[in-house]
């Protein structure tokens, strides 16, 4: 679930499913995990890239897993065959052989990965994927060829607590949280060297405290000069966890989102 050449890159929440990589992704309890097991991790890791990283449609996402479920059961066809010409040929028999059987016979690509709703519920069981939660901002009334409808207005929210734990998962995350990332010299280079955070009472207890920025901002899915300006923009939500040290603050991974919706349902 992380890229070995990224710093923060094992962070396994939903918003940050760049870091998954499909080299690496490993389940919760890495102990007697079956071939079966290891393999439909590192294609839910796939799917995660693929979407999160290089932004590929669904539909391509099952081409890709369908192609690949193919391409295993090439592979396992071909092994067969040689594993029965082997055992003619020589008479011996590795295919008695402990787990052997699980390769060139067992389903290797669970059906559980077949579907966008069972990919989405492996992802979460298995690899500890967060979903974001619809939440209902309201309604609105709109009249249409003389008749009044009622519309509901809906958001989403990525949980804070659920989300903020994974993150505190990662080591580099935790390893950040063991230093002070204060200026020692009277000079102030963050705002974690700011007075209200020293004045702050938590502060006085422990001065390495969890703190958090949070931030609203903008954007148009479409054109923003075009005629369609403000009909489709979002309003996101994310935080920061100021702990981590500037350099890193910045990068994508580290940055969370918290919750988005259409702009003009929130005003």
């Amino acid at each position: 679930m992380q890229r070995k050449h990224a710093v923060f890159a094992q962070i396994p929440a939903v918003n940050c499913v760049d870091n998954y990589d499909t080299g690496d992704v490993e389940p919760r309890n890495c102990d007697n995990v079956s071939l079966t097991q290891e393999v439909n991790n590192k294609i839910a890791g796939l799917v995660l890239k693929l979407k999160g990283k290089h932004n590929v449609s669904q539909t391509a996402v099952q081409t890709v897993v369908k192609n690949v479920s193919d391409i295993i059961h090439v592979i396992q066809n071909h092994t067969r065959a040689a594993v029965q010409h082997h055992e003619v040929v020589n008479g011996c028999a590795p295919s008695t052989l402990v787990g052997f059987s699980d390769i060139i016979d067992g389903p290797l690509l669970d059906r559980k990965l077949q579907s966008q709703f069972m990919r989405d519920k492996y992802l979460v069981e298995n690899l500890g994927m967060i979903q974001p939660q619809k939440v209902k901002l309201g309604e609105s009334v709109r009249t249409h060829e003389q008749q009044v409808k009622t519309l509901s207005r809906y958001g989403y929210i990525v949980p804070f607590l659920p989300n903020l734990s994974k993150f505190l998962s990662c080591p580099e995350v935790m390893d950040e949280l063991q230093h002070c990332n204060e200026s020692t010299d009277g000079y102030m280079y963050d705002i974690c060297d700011a007075e209200f955070i020293k004045d702050h009472p938590l502060y006085i207890e422990d001065q390495n405290f969890l703190k958090f920025m949070l931030n609203c901002d903008d954007f148009e899915v479409c054109n923003p000069v075009g005629s369609h300006t403000k009909v489709r923009k979002i309003t996101v939500w994310y935080w920061l966890l100021l702990n981590i040290r500037p350099v890193y603050r910045s990068r994508l991974p580290v940055i969370q989102l918290l919750a988005m919706a259409k702009s003009s349902h929130i005003r």
